[in-house]
């Protein structure tokens, strides 16, 4: 049976729009997720608010596979594609490869970055997500 999770994520702004959102925006996903002893497979997809003058609402969708090489570190790839976040963007879809890090038994390091592969040259060359994970 896989794991279902609903993950509410809120992006406070940044000092340059060239790092992040203007304005605080909401993302509203649902993820689903399989493992197989060392492997896990996982996707899904959500609803991004974004609000602000030239900016729009956007969707967001992927799929990942990941294998545990040791207790504390994950190494996967991922594909995920997104609705324009921007007026004056379009679409994109990206690769990446990504890693997981466990710092603790409740706290992870995630970090993952690769090429965009649709409409790359104009909206999103490359990337790279940064994040601190909590579970309990």
């Amino acid at each position: 049976m896989p794991d279902v999770a609903v993950f509410p994520r809120v992006f406070l702004p940044t000092a340059s729009p060239q790092f992040g959102p203007s304005r605080v925006n909401l993302f509203l996903p649902i993820w689903a997720q399989k493992d197989w002893g060392k492997w896990a497979a996982f996707g899904g997809g959500g609803y991004g608010v974004n609000p602000g003058p030239g900016n729009r609402d956007y969707w967001l969708g992927g799929m990942a596979l990941t294998r545990a090489v040791s207790d504390r570190l994950t190494l996967g790839g991922e594909i995920y594609r997104q609705t324009a976040q921007l007026q004056s963007e379009r679409a994109f879809t990206a690769i990446n490869a990504a890693a997981i890090y466990k710092l603790t038994d409740h706290w992870a390091l995630l970090v993952s970055g690769g090429p965009g592969v649709e409409n790359a040259r104009e909206d999103c060359q490359y990337d790279f997500y940064l994040s601190l994970e909590a579970t309990y």
